[in-house]
């Protein structure tokens, strides 16, 4: 039996340090490209923060009991609690996860507060999973939007 080789050519040098030049060139500005992203992915976050924190202060002109929230990553979650906290409110804040199995928001929301606190973490509302409705929940969009005046969706 005879074994086949396969001969590879060495580049020369001067195009082995033209390719390694040219990736070197795109690995930069990939480089440069996820660095611009996370600088404006902060910023943006930073402004959201804010947005979130103006609405927020106003609750400390207003009296609320409870604030339910509905959460899919728990990100405004948090920074509701963190503004509950901030102005030192009675406020008891609910929320309902959008996921079936949501109770890992729990995990999810404490590394993104700001102090430890006490909030509801209702996961037993999933109706089946994300966006599935039955009978009992369109019964009470119904009789909720007919008594408030307030049009709410099922998901």
């Amino acid at each position: 039996m005879r074994k086949s080789t396969k001969q590879r050519n060495i580049l020369p040098l001067r195009q082995f340090l033209n390719r390694l030049f040219n990736y070197g060139i795109f690995a930069l500005i990939m480089l440069i490209f996820s660095l611009g992203l996370w600088v404006i992915g902060y910023h943006y976050f930073v402004k959201l923060n804010r947005i979130y924190s103006s609405y927020i202060a106003k609750l400390h002109h207003q009296a609320y009991d409870h604030i339910f929230c509905a959460g899919g990553t728990g990100a405004t979650a948090a920074g509701i609690i963190n503004q509950i906290n901030h102005q030192k409110l009675t406020t008891q804040f609910h929320l309902v996860p959008a996921l079936k199995g949501g109770a890992f928001l729990r995990e999810d929301i404490k590394p993104l507060l700001l102090a430890e606190s006490d909030y509801h973490l209702h996961d037993e509302y999933h109706f089946g999973g994300y966006a599935k409705t039955q009978a009992p929940l369109i019964d009470f969009i119904k009789d909720f939007t007919q008594q408030t005046g307030l049009l709410i969706d099922p998901v």
